[in-house]
């Protein structure tokens, strides 16, 4: 089942919806559904909310779901989530209610959380989405505040000029990625300012266990000795379930 909410932005005054009557209703509307569901947030404006109900994020940010709190969305697990242009004022509410069943990720779900043109303007709590899909976040340390509040597996980057050479050597020493560690997939889309070797020295320096690297849109060419170090590197580890993959195409 798709669920879409679009459009919603007053001309002017005041948008009479905060985060916390839209995240209850669809709490409600989750509660009382008994199938999975591909949920599509965009483009919505929404007035301050100084009633919502937050979690205390102690215990590096993990959620206890023991926890007391109204309307913990926790049926959000299957396939797609969608939040497309939405402020960091939505962002952060609904990302204090996000807790995926825990079982479910346990036993490896495949759904993603995709952040499309969204203002990043503060530290999130993503956490256990095993797929993070960006795009068309504007700014370098946007792009980095997802990143380090999310633990998952697999990360996508779509048409985010500011993922660049730059933004890839500060990945390579930042202490609050530890997330490198577990990344199996990184798939790369529309971000001219990569290059072979500036990716190739993340992914080596940080020992990286990538099997699945893709690049579209780059500017940079690779050279045959660059295309044979990466493929060392993501292809020719021995894996029983899977043959690497590695893509490096130009725009």
């Amino acid at each position: 089942m798709n669920l879409n909410i679009s459009t919603y932005r007053p001309i002017s005054g005041s948008c009479n919806l905060t985060p916390t009557v839209l995240l209850d209703a669809l709490y409600e509307f989750m509660e009382g559904n008994r199938f999975g569901v591909d949920l599509a947030i965009d483009d919505v404006a929404f007035d301050n909310d100084s009633e919502s109900n937050k979690y205390d994020d102690t215990n590096n940010g993990d959620k206890d779901a023991s926890q007391s709190t109204v309307g913990i969305l926790d049926k959000l697990d299957n396939n797609y989530i969608t939040l497309r242009s939405l402020s960091y004022l939505f962002l952060q509410a609904f990302f204090d209610r996000y807790v995926p069943e825990r079982s479910y990720v346990a036993d490896g779900g495949t759904y993603f959380i995709c952040l499309s043109n969204c203002s990043i303007d503060g530290n999130l709590i993503i956490r256990t989405a095993p797929g993070l899909r960006l795009e068309r976040i504007k700014t370098a340390d946007e792009i980095a505040r997802a990143l380090a509040g999310w633990s998952g597996t697999e990360l996508e980057i779509d048409d985010c000029p500011a993922f660049d050479d730059a933004f890839v050597d500060r990945l390579r020493s930042a202490e609050w990625w530890s997330q490198s560690a577990v990344i199996e997939c990184l798939r790369i889309w529309r971000c001219p300012g990569i290059s072979p070797g500036a990716l190739y020295r993340l992914l080596d320096e940080r020992d990286m266990h990538v099997w699945d690297l893709f690049v579209w849109g780059a500017s940079v060419p690779i050279t045959d000795e660059e295309e044979e170090a990466f493929r060392e590197l993501v292809v020719d580890k021995p894996r029983a379930w899977w043959t690497g993959r590695f893509i490096w195409n130009t725009a």
